[in-house]
């Protein structure tokens, strides 16, 4: 079984991208996410090549490819739009989390846990990252 770090790209652009601000956009580009802003290329998370590393079991690659690329979303929205993103309820950062079930599902969220996420989104099935 061999994971797409393609279909990576599209399955998280297709879950983070509703939810970034405006004028923040994402469009998964191979095996990257470009973020635009105002329509102009500000820069791209390229976290879904981890997964070329396999230097580690699958679950450890996927999780850390997730938060890397979740963590460089945040990064560039927040430059973009000058202000936190997104927050828990008291204010503050929330920062990436994911979880890898037995390298089958992908559960993942901005908060301090998964339970009460700030943003969570649509756990990514591995059948659908893989050739």
């Amino acid at each position: 079984m061999r994971v797409s770090s393609h279909k990576l790209a599209i399955a998280l652009t297709e879950r983070i991208g509703p939810v970034v601000p405006r004028p923040v956009t994402l469009v998964a580009a191979d095996r990257e996410i470009s973020v635009y802003s105002d329509g102009i290329r500000v820069g791209g998370a390229a976290a879904a090549n981890i997964l070329d590393l396999r230097d580690r079991p699958l679950n450890k690659l996927l999780q850390t490819a997730v938060l890397s690329g979740l963590g460089d979303i945040q990064d560039m929205v927040i430059r973009e739009i000058q202000a936190q993103w997104p927050v828990e309820r008291d204010g503050t950062l929330a920062l990436p989390g994911a979880r890898v079930d037995d390298a089958s599902v992908i559960s993942f969220w901005y908060g301090k846990n998964e339970r009460a996420a700030a943003v969570s989104f649509r756990p990514i099935e591995l059948s659908e990252i893989v050739d």
